[in-house]
């Protein structure tokens, strides 16, 4: 499992029923394009801002060369986030 530090931009909902979002994870050297299925994840990213956090996600890559995120964190929580609880 790799794992991968950036800012999280272009959430997209791709599916509603399974759930599926797709979202880029802007790196210092290059953009990374990611997908999750998992229904915790997305409930998470679906409350936050584009471009205003660094987060941490773990996964591994499909044949596509993106990423299937299994583990996201938020590593610049704030007030918001805190409430949220995220």
């Amino acid at each position: 499992m790799e794992i991968f530090v950036g800012t999280l931009d272009r959430i997209r909902v791709i599916n509603m029923n399974p759930a599926l979002i797709r979202f880029t994870l802007e790196l210092p050297d290059k953009n990374l394009n990611c997908l999750t299925l998992n229904p915790l994840i997305i409930d998470k990213m679906l409350m936050i801002q584009e471009k205003k956090y660094v987060v941490k996600v773990s996964g591994k890559f499909n044949s596509r060369n993106q990423l299937i995120v299994s583990q996201f964190e938020i590593e610049n929580s704030d007030d918001t986030i805190r409430k949220l609880g995220i």
